[in-house]
């Protein structure tokens, strides 16, 4: 099945001080460039989950207004746009713009089994690095439930997703703070 890579960069980054984190520089990089690179060659299409494209081309949607906020309202939306017209059945493989090193095997890791999956690594799960059937998606999402409480958790959760394994975790870094941008400034680069 065609695999649609979404990059969640939508949000407020409060905790960064209101910058946008996928235009924060890294290595000489923007976050949204680091992901990117990982995140091409595991699919065979890609969309950004949020106001801009940062000059990549690729397609954007904007949250939308009928349905959950944060990061699953980026969800609903890039499904609702990948199902949209005469567009064929997918499946959607969700990353975080705030997580650089992202494994190059997490597409490929994630659809080994039963969808929908999400990550777990070191003991926690990571509910934004996903591989979702668009259409149970879609239906779960439309759940009073869903709406109600709309973490990713709760999606994950209502989807009945799986989680898979992914060792220490080291690669699911997150970039929320300046602290962890220094901290990312100082690790060293996975493969």
């Amino acid at each position: 099945m065609r695999r649609v890579g979404v990059i969640l960069a939508g949000g407020q980054s409060r905790r960064m001080g209101g910058s946008d984190k996928a235009c924060l520089e890294l290595g000489g990089k923007r976050l949204i460039d680091h992901v990117m690179a990982r995140l091409t060659p595991q699919v065979d299409a890609m969309l950004i989950a949020g106001p801009d494209d940062y000059g990549s081309g690729l397609p954007t949607v904007a949250d939308p207004t009928d349905g959950p906020v944060g990061p699953a309202a980026g969800l609903l939306a890039a499904g609702r746009h990948i199902t949209a017209g005469s567009r064929p059945t997918a499946i959607m493989i969700t990353v975080p713009v705030d997580c650089p090193f992202l494994p190059t095997y997490l597409a490929d890791h994630l659809c080994d089994g039963d969808l929908p999956a999400v990550a777990n690594a070191a003991g926690r799960l990571q509910p934004a690095f996903g591989a979702w059937e668009i259409r149970p998606l879609l239906d779960a999402m439309a759940d009073e439930a869903i709406r109600q409480s709309p973490s990713l958790r709760a999606v994950a959760r209502a989807c009945l997703a799986r989680e898979t394994d992914f060792g220490d975790g080291d690669a699911f870094f997150n970039i929320n703070t300046p602290h962890d941008l220094e901290q990312a400034r100082n690790r060293p680069r996975p493969s």
